[in-house]
């Protein structure tokens, strides 16, 4: 064969995936069970099963997932070894082949034990799966404000969605820069007919407020 064209070489880093698509709702399951790191290779598995086969050689998963040149390298043999195991029977099935079987999103949703998928699918990029773990957690986090609709939410509720406290949520908030809005406007002064062109846009949404001087 003809040596190859060196301008025809092709780098692995700039065919890799971008993004890879998953449900808020299933991230948000990982983290309240404590399964986001076996998760985070179950989504970097996708990502790399481009062909969408749906399954991929151990030998494989350790080349791009521990090898220091990959694109998508984020621990050690070992470590993986740990993870594979950990993710057994939740994420994929090893078989007597040696390959890895990647479960679907609903199956596994299944297997995390959630109520039904809230929100939509989004696109989440893959570097922010090949930090930290806890810049994983964050990201994970953070996927359940983009996937949903832009009403208020308290700190009580994403508490109950995803068993993470507020001081973690606000930790969460830094490490994946997400921007918190106020949700409480003061209007003008209460009287019959301000209340109701209030109550005409606005709804149910408004109320009066009296202050501790009983203003």
């Amino acid at each position: 064969p003809s040596p190859t064209d060196e301008s025809e070489v092709i780098n692995p880093a700039t065919c890799a995936p971008k993004t890879v698509i998953v449900h808020p709702t299933i991230l948000l399951s990982m983290l309240k069970q404590h399964q986001e790191a076996p998760g985070r290779v179950w989504l970097l598995l996708r990502a790399i099963d481009r062909d969408g086969r749906g399954w991929l050689m151990v030998e494989d998963a350790r080349h791009h997932l521990t090898g220091k040149d990959s694109p998508f390298h984020v621990c050690g043999w070992r470590r993986l070894r740990q993870l594979l195991a950990q993710g057994e029977g939740v994420f994929w099935h090893r078989d007597e082949q040696d390959r890895l079987w990647l479960y679907g999103a609903h199956r596994i949703a299944y297997k995390l034990d959630c109520d039904r998928l809230q929100g939509f699918p989004i696109e989440l990029p893959i570097h922010a799966l090949l930090g930290g773990i806890q810049a994983v957690r964050a990201a994970f986090y953070a996927t359940f404000h983009g996937g949903r609709d832009s009403k208020p939410i308290s700190r009580e509720t994403l508490e109950s969605l995803s068993g993470i406290p507020s001081r973690t949520q606000l930790e969460y908030d830094r490490v994946a820069r997400v921007e918190r809005t106020r949700n409480i406007a003061i209007g003008e002064r209460h009287t019959a007919e301000n209340a109701q062109e209030r109550a005409w846009k606005h709804g149910r949404a408004t109320f009066h407020f009296i202050d501790t001087e009983g203003r």
